[in-house]
């Protein structure tokens, strides 16, 4: 099921990995638990991860997106609750952010979606994306699911750009985490999220501002952390292509706790 699964009795911690999930690494530790029900966690959030996988990921050639992407002009599809569900939040987003966000890339007035399911395009150039904002749908998902089973300390890590941190490390007062940019830098995370957007040297230009075309070029990572990790996901995208007084508004305006810039490693 996943590559890696270990059990440590002796302090109750629990962890497991999965590689190629959405492109990357799901790193899962919760500390604290019985090892059955723990497994028995992961497995359904294994399960749950794959299936969103299945659904979102444009990369693979089945998916559900690429299914849509590959659509003719006017055709029409019925989308699983999935699809339908993270596209209606995609586009709230979309209408708050003023359009910044955006999983159309600049074409949402070209999509056709009822929230009933039955989604369209109404020109052949219009496609989904939903990299800056699947890894945050899980995470927000992960979350609930911990919540309800009554864990209280957990660390999941997709792909080192989303983190969720639930309570504290074994050995600690909080989970400890330094980006791979900077391993200088630390962050002290306790029931809280962190997401990373941006450029770093050697990877550049895949973020683009939807209303203007341009990418963004410079070496810059935007950090965002939140206690919701979809509304972290969302702005560290968001906040690497808006303008300073659009971030403001968006600082005030979402439950964002903490906000960095960093400059080739350097914060500012």
């Amino acid at each position: 099921m996943s590559e890696k699964e270990e059990y440590w009795p002796e302090h109750r911690v629990f962890h497991a990995a999965a590689s190629n999930v959405m492109g990357t690494v799901l790193d899962f530790v919760v500390c604290g638990e019985s090892e059955e029900k723990v497994s028995e966690l992961w497995k359904t959030l294994y399960s749950r991860a794959r299936v969103l996988d299945s659904c979102l990921n444009r990369f693979k050639p089945d998916s559900e997106v690429s299914r849509f992407n590959s659509l003719p002009e006017g055709a029409v599809m019925e989308c699983s609750r999935d699809l339908s569900e993270i596209l209606a939040v995609s586009l709230d987003y979309n209408r708050r952010t003023g359009g910044l966000f955006d999983v159309t890339k600049g074409k949402a007035a070209q999509l056709s979606f009822d929230r009933g399911h039955l989604i369209s395009k109404f020109s052949p150039g219009v496609s989904l994306d939903f990299g800056g904002i699947a890894k945050g749908y899980l995470l927000a998902l992960v979350k609930e699911m911990l919540g309800q089973g009554g864990v209280a300390d957990a660390f999941v890590n997709f792909g080192c750009s989303s983190i969720l941190a639930m309570g504290h490390h074994p050995f600690g007062d909080c989970w400890k985490v330094s980006p791979e940019f900077d391993r200088t830098v630390e962050f002290n995370l306790r029931d809280t999220s962190l997401s990373l957007s941006g450029n770093q040297d050697g990877y550049c230009g895949s973020i683009v501002n939807p209303l203007t075309g341009e990418r963004m070029m410079d070496a810059l990572v935007r950090v965002v952390e939140s206690e919701d990790p979809l509304e972290a996901e969302v702005l560290s995208t968001v906040l690497c292509i808006s303008d300073s007084q659009s971030s403001e508004r968006f600082l005030k305006e979402f439950r964002i706790t903490n906000y960095y810039t960093y400059d080739r490693g350097k914060r500012n």
